[in-house]
């Protein structure tokens, strides 16, 4: 079975102009059995998975379209810093090294931690511990929650240990398969891999839209019998 081609028209064609939130998983199955004339009943598992991460990832993408331009360019220009500073100390060989405080830049570190607004940072999210697809899973090797920092941190730490920096010009990630997975490109700007993660991180009311999805097709075939 193609799932790949299932996958791509749900994408492109069928899911396009659906309304999502009243789509079930059988009435899509029934829908795909004609379109490809073939019987996908056999297949129900892997049909759903597909469907669910299909339109979890479409309703977050447009959820992300909807978000104040500002506070969407706050958490990329976080990840963005947050990178920078990931690779200048792996270019330095200094991320093991420790690094001494003085009294006064501890002080000034409390000073400004006071300062600091913490319903802003909970609007930007940067610390809260998302769920992950089984995609970047793979790639990160376990599907534990983790923040966006530790995510791009250890994207990070694969790249380096895989050596997937382009020689000529080390912004640019050279992707291999499990990259590839994740970014859906054989080549990408170190710094512009935000947007292709962030399709992949999951916040708990999405996990329950998932849970949802899941659950429905099995809820309608007992029903039916």
């Amino acid at each position: 079975m193609d799932f790949q081609n299932i996958r791509s028209y749900l994408e492109k064609e069928y899911l396009v102009d659906k309304d999502l939130e009243n789509t079930t998983a059988k009435n899509v199955r029934n829908d795909l059995e004609k379109h490809f004339n073939t019987d996908l009943k056999p297949y129900k598992k892997e049909l759903q998975e597909i469907l669910v991460d299909v339109i979890v990832k479409m309703q977050k993408q447009k959820r992300l379209d909807e978000e104040q331009e500002e506070n969407r360019k706050k958490i990329e220009e976080q990840d963005r810093i947050l990178a920078l500073k990931l690779q200048e100390l792996e270019e330095r060989g200094l991320r093991s090294t420790r690094r001494t405080v003085t009294s006064k830049s501890k002080q000034q570190s409390v000073e400004r931690k006071k300062r600091k607004n913490t319903n802003e940072r909970k609007n930007t999210g940067f610390s809260k511990k998302l769920k992950i697809s089984k995609t970047l899973a793979n790639l990160l090797g376990s599907d534990e929650p983790r923040t966006r920092a530790q995510v791009v941190k250890e994207v990070w730490n694969y790249i380096k240990e895989n050596e997937l920096q382009d020689p000529k010009n080390k912004r640019h990630i050279l992707c291999d398969d499990k990259l590839f997975a994740v970014m859906k490109r054989k080549k990408i700007d170190g710094f512009q891999m935000n947007g292709p993660l962030s399709l992949h991180l999951y916040t708990d009311e999405e996990v329950k839209e998932y849970e949802i999805y899941s659950s429905t097709d099995d809820e309608e075939d007992e029903g039916s019998e």
